[in-house]
């Protein structure tokens, strides 16, 4: 019994030498990993090349009429006629008749100062005549007897003549005025409009002083645009040169302006400076009419910047440096001159010791690090 329990054990025993034999040579060493290459990275740059730079300066504003003319009656009566397109937003072209106010009152008052001012000229000749008379009675009586100068005038009628010649004036004056009372039944524009409200209509009885609309110049509108002041020595007002191109948007359609003036006193309440700007032909200029009132972004040409180095704002640091590389292509961080900026670039002078200046975020690269420009 002893003996086979010592036979099975070693059984046992040969098997699981064989097995573990066998597995040993089936088993290939493990390999050992090759050693990993140092990896470059890589950054995002521009090359450090100085250059000729136009900014444009944002700003935002509404559109206002450049010359808006409130229409008041100057004379009193009924209203009788009204141009067809005076009611809102209508065109009325230079020289058009805006409106008709009766005039038969006021051209009776013409007629009467004309048969007065006929009557005073016909005193005038009567009176003329009758001085020649008196000159020939005056060189007879002047014979007989000595006259005293006063006697003289008198004699040929001079205050009468004064008298008369003061009644032609009078009636001149009065014929004037009634031809000027007459004229303003009438209005006449001196320049292409667009008809803004119209307060009256046809049949109403206006009296002097009475609002009957008013429209805007069509030829040209103003943006009153808001600035911060330091940007206001860098735009150029219309001058006897041109001011400075303004480029506006509005929904989407491009037009074009010039800067004209800008404005004496700043915003009270945001202490910003207000600048205007003027768009000719805002009604035909581009595609779409421009409507006052309308929301526009204006971008103002700013005076160039010459010998300067553009860059994304963000690859400037608050402290203005910027991060670079040399011409051993290691990485390296400079100190630089802020010239200007705008909503989008900075404006800076060439950095001496850089080929080249990083644009991209470097969260865990320090100076001298070996890196790839892409």
């Amino acid at each position: 019994m002893l003996s086979s329990k010592r036979f099975q054990l070693g059984a046992v025993l040969i098997t699981v030498f064989v097995v573990l034999t066998y597995w040993v040579m089936q088993t290939e060493p493990p390999k050992k990993k090759p050693k990993a290459k140092p990896v470059t990275p890589s950054v995002t740059a521009i090359k450090n090349e100085a250059g000729n730079h136009a900014l444009e300066l944002l700003a935002y504003g509404s559109v206002m009429p450049a010359e808006l003319i409130t229409l008041e009656a100057q004379a009193k009566g009924q209203l009788i006629a009204l141009h067809r397109d005076f009611e809102p937003g209508g065109q009325i072209a230079r020289g058009e008749t805006l409106y008709s106010i009766d005039d038969r009152e006021y051209q009776l008052n013409v007629d009467a100062a004309n048969a007065a001012l006929k009557k005073a000229q016909a005193d005038i000749a009567m009176e003329a005549a009758q001085r020649k008379v008196a000159e020939k009675d005056l060189e007879i009586l002047s014979k007989r007897m000595q006259l005293s100068d006063e006697s003289k005038q008198l004699a040929l009628r001079l205050p009468q003549q004064r008298q008369a010649e003061a009644a032609l004036a009078s009636a001149q004056r009065q014929l004037k005025q009634a031809q000027l009372d007459l004229s303003h039944t009438q209005r006449q524009i001196e320049t292409n409009v667009v008809v803004v409200e119209r307060k009256k209509v046809i049949g109403d009885t206006v009296s002097i002083g009475d609002e009957i609309g008013s429209v805007a110049r069509a030829d040209r509108y103003w943006v009153e645009l808001r600035l911060p002041t330091d940007r206001i020595a860098k735009i150029q007002p219309r001058t006897n040169a041109k001011g400075s191109h303004v480029k506006l948007k509005a929904n989407g359609i491009d037009y074009q302006g010039e800067l004209i003036r800008i404005h004496p006193q700043i915003d009270s309440d945001s202490r910003l400076a207000k600048v205007i700007v003027e768009i000719n032909q805002p009604l035909t200029q581009s595609s779409r009419p421009l409507l006052l009132g309308t929301y526009v972004e204006a971008k103002i040409m700013q005076q160039p910047i010459n010998n300067a180095v553009k860059l994304p704002r963000e690859a400037l640091t608050s402290d203005s440096r910027v991060w670079g590389v040399d011409n051993k292509g290691l990485l390296q961080v400079e100190a630089v001159h802020l010239i200007d900026m705008d909503s989008q670039s900075a404006y800076i002078n060439p950095p001496k010791s850089l080929d080249y200046i990083v644009t991209n975020s470097l969260k865990t690269l320090v100076p001298g690090t070996k890196v790839n420009v892409k």
